[in-house]
């Protein structure tokens, strides 16, 4: 009697085990991120670091992307953008409309703080003068394309409309957009 509870035991057991493993297993989707952060110096001495944490306004495909990010605590929002006629490519984009004129790939970086902070916006795009292209400079660097996904570091010397100029320093982005890769 014995043996035969023993044999219903592991018996129980292996089909226990056996219904188990066949169950239908969920794959976790990797934890991803979507965030940009820099730090940034306004002229006269305002210091803060910007932690986007909502990417919103974003516009994709093989030859352009503009993602706009937004520090939800602060209220600052920044915007990148290159548009490269040849695809884009995991590589560093000049935010200077001289090499722009070479290659045909243009790049800006836009910051708006929040109002009480700087009442202006910082753009590499416009020049003192407000002609468009530009007295800022800096980069934008795309480190991965893969999939949904784009990543990337970026760096800038944005004027504003009142002559101050926005130093961006440090810069990184990652963010899923609507264009697969």
């Amino acid at each position: 009697m014995k043996k035969i509870s023993r044999y219903r035991f592991l018996a129980g057991i292996i089909i226990s085990l056996s219904l188990l493993s066949c169950s239908e297993k969920k794959e976790e989707e990797p934890k991803t991120e979507i965030y940009a952060t820099a730090h940034v110096t306004i002229g006269n001495g305002i210091d803060f670091d910007f932690k986007g944490d909502k990417a919103i306004g974003i516009s994709a495909s093989g030859t352009k992307l503009g993602i706009g990010f937004l520090d939800s605590k602060k209220g600052h929002y920044l915007y990148l953008a290159v548009q490269a006629p040849n695809g884009l490519e995991e590589r560093t984009y000049s935010l200077q409309i001289k090499d722009a004129v070479k290659d045909g790939v243009t790049a800006y970086v836009t910051l708006n703080p929040d109002d009480e902070l700087a009442p202006t916006s910082f753009d590499t795009k416009i020049d003192l003068d407000s002609d468009l292209w530009n007295d800022g400079t800096g980069s934008i660097t795309i480190t991965s394309l893969k999939g949904n996904w784009v990543e990337g570091t970026f760096s800038a010397v944005a004027p504003s409309q009142a002559g101050d100029e926005a130093r961006i320093t440090n810069g990184k982005f990652k963010a899923k957009v609507n264009y697969e890769f």
